[in-house]
């Protein structure tokens, strides 16, 4: 029994009368604001019966309504099917701890089985995000590229997550699979913070040119440890002769002030955050330049923003957005919306520049196709440049199309392609050229190339693109 979404909610053998029972919880909606009604694709299932080579299935919809479905086989004469309807037992015991290295954590949990809690998994899918995760939302959030290999059931198992924001927090679950690919359910949600301390982001600059003092703010962060802040003030940006202070932690704010400041000075301040031990601490925040007279000095404007342009419509759901390298920055912030007030936005945290390169941050949550959006930056998380405003077009598509190496093209990626989804290119005859499987989410990139690794010649393609819950064809252009 399999959802819209290609998710399994029962498997299992008929009773001696014929019979096979699971439970299913469908949604009930009194109008149709809840997830843009989505949630009528868990109502809708899809029924399979199997008998040695006998088969058949139905559509069915769950309502408050519905009767018990019917499935009549054929032909049941013969030997009890040897099909595996038993999927792998959920894991309830998974827990994080931060790595031995800075952003890395360390993931640990007891093996489940094949069937239910015996025997051992054939392969495990791990996922991590920022966000919750659960059953809905699993699919689509960050993997684990090379899991470990299931062990047998009972032991304990552990792997390190590497390549994580600095001492961020993240949810991590898991599934199992077995042979058929039948799969468990959702693991418990494991929540912790990867090895480090991130950097406070700043909050505020207030000078007081009266009292000839100026207060500094950074936002508190979460940690796994006990932490101080210390600020420091400089007349240079490289910290020479830096003023120390400590700050004070107030809820979600922490601040300190200096006093008798000059108001001929420019004056530059940082923030970092230290272990209570001080044997961890994380970088310094972005320099920002004051004067006690004229306030904070801005360091970015909207034309260092490169991509994605102003008006520009997008074919993913994931861009990554590009700042150009402005001498003197250390961090980019990244903020979008789809309100231009931005009242509840998508921000990215400090990201740190490198010389010479531009700056790169791409949005965790997929954009919704046909919104205008709104992305700016900052570079210390307080002044922030006029919007850009942009949208997405998100259908299932290849580009460019058409395909031409006289333009440069080298090659054709799929984009806004679900988990698990199979791509078939086919001449306009039905020859097929090129195909793959188990690919997604997200982007998928063509070399152009045939099943014997040659190129495809010049001419009209067709394409067809199959995934857990439906499909997408169309055509592609090659011209060589």
């Amino acid at each position: 029994v399999t959802n819209a979404y290609g998710e399994n909610v029962g498997q299992g053998i008929t009773n001696g009368n014929g019979i096979y029972s699971v439970d299913v919880t469908y949604w009930w909606e009194s109008n149709d604001t809840f997830s843009q009604g989505d949630s009528m694709a868990f109502n809708n299932l899809i029924i399979k019966t199997k008998k040695e080579t006998d088969s058949t299935s139905i559509l069915y919809s769950v309502s408050s309504q519905t009767r018990h479905p019917s499935l009549v086989l054929n032909n049941t004469i013969g030997e009890e099917s040897e099909d595996d309807f038993v999927p792998p037992g959920g894991i309830n015991d998974a827990d994080i701890t931060p790595g031995d290295q800075h952003g890395e954590l360390i993931l640990s949990w007891t093996a489940t089985g094949d069937d239910g809690y015996i025997g051992t998994a054939s392969s495990y899918k791990i996922k991590y995000s920022t966000s919750p995760l659960n059953e809905f939302n699993f699919q689509t959030a960050d993997s684990i590229t090379a899991p470990p290999t299931p062990l047998p059931a009972g032991q304990a198992e552990n792997f390190t997550i590497i390549g994580l924001n600095v001492g961020a927090s993240y949810y991590v679950a898991i599934k199992a699979y077995d042979e058929m690919d039948n799969a468990s359910p959702i693991s418990n949600e494991a929540l912790g913070f990867s090895a480090g301390i991130m950097i406070p982001p700043p909050a505020g600059t207030f000078t007081n040119s009266e009292t000839m003092t100026v207060e500094l703010f950074v936002y508190n962060i979460e940690s796994y440890l006990p932490l101080s802040f210390e600020f420091a003030l400089d007349t240079s940006i490289t910290f020479s002769q830096p003023l120390i202070n400590y700050g004070l932690v107030a809820d979600t704010i922490v601040s300190t002030t200096y006093s008798d400041l000059s108001e001929e000075a420019s004056y530059f301040w940082k923030c970092r955050a230290v272990a209570a031990n001080g044997a961890d601490s994380s970088e310094w925040s972005y320099p920002i330049n004051f004067n006690i007279l004229t306030g904070v000095s801005d360091a970015v404007s909207r034309s260092d923003c490169i991509f994605p342009t102003m008006g520009q419509v997008l074919e993913t759901p994931n861009p990554v957005f590009q700042v150009r390298h402005i001498d003197g920055v250390s961090y980019i912030y990244f903020m979008v919306d789809d309100d231009p007030l931005f009242s509840t936005p998508v921000e990215s945290g400090p990201v740190a520049t490198n010389p010479g390169e531009p700056t790169t941050w791409r949005i965790p949550s997929d954009l919704i196709s046909g919104i205008v959006y709104n992305w700016r930056i900052s570079a210390d998380n307080q002044v922030w440049t006029a919007p850009i405003s942009f949208s997405a077009f998100l259908d299932i598509h290849p580009y460019p199309n058409p395909f031409k190496t006289s333009m440069g093209h080298s090659i054709v990626t799929f984009t806004n392609l679900s988990d698990d989804s199979n791509i078939s290119i086919a001449t306009i005859t039905g020859e097929i050229v090129f195909d793959v499987s188990g690919i997604g989410p997200g982007e998928w990139v063509w070399d152009v190339k045939n099943n014997d690794g040659n190129d495809v010649v010049s001419g009209v393609y067709l394409f067809h693109v199959g995934f857990p819950t439906g499909t997408a064809a169309g055509k592609l252009m090659i011209i060589r």
